[in-house]
């Protein structure tokens, strides 16, 4: 369709207005469309900031995460601020879910992985981490205990509270579900 219409574009004005008064979580996941490059990436980040800033009290879920390949390139995180504000943002939060991304590139228990969200954690707390699998389709790269496992048996730099907020805890509350 040509993408000259961003989530943020007034045309989609309505839809974010009865989306957000049902009072749920948003889940989102970008693309580098429409070019497929960084810059593309960018300003789609930035379009989603525009209406995380206008409907501050929905909560978002950034499914997938932010994208090693435009922010890690040498396995290290390289976010720009501009980027990094948006990831910050208080109603947003960030899903980890790295093998069925890079999987078929990197092998468990995922090392690379380990270290940007060990490096995540760093920037922006583990309070704004989600883990998620990507489930069945991440079976191609590892079994589901792996998916869980890269998370809670090899990111030791990870305390037992901060397992518990990323492997359940935070999405729990992001929808809503008490802990007894």
């Amino acid at each position: 369709h040509g993408y000259a219409r961003n989530v943020d574009h007034k045309d989609f004005a309505p839809f974010w207005d009865k989306i957000t008064d049902y009072k749920l979580p948003v889940f989102l996941e970008l693309s580098a469309t429409p070019n497929y490059d960084r810059p593309s990436y960018l300003a789609n980040l930035q379009a989603l900031d525009r209406v995380l800033q206008r409907y501050k009290t929905t909560r978002f879920l950034f499914v997938m995460g932010p994208s090693p390949g435009h922010f890690a390139p040498k396995g290290s995180w390289e976010i720009p601020a501009d980027a990094m504000m948006v990831f910050k943002r208080d109603n947003l939060q960030l899903e980890i879910m790295f093998p069925i991304s890079w999987g078929g590139v990197w092998d468990y228990p995922y090392p690379e992985a380990q270290v940007l969200i060990r490096e995540m954690r760093d920037l922006v707390g583990a309070g704004k981490l989600l883990w998620g699998s990507d489930m069945p389709n991440v079976e191609r790269f590892c079994t589901y205990r792996q998916c869980v496992d890269y998370v809670r048996k090899h990111c030791t730099f990870l305390s037992a509270a901060e397992k518990d907020l990323i492997l359940g805890d935070n999405a729990a509350e992001l929808v809503g579900i008490k802990k007894h």
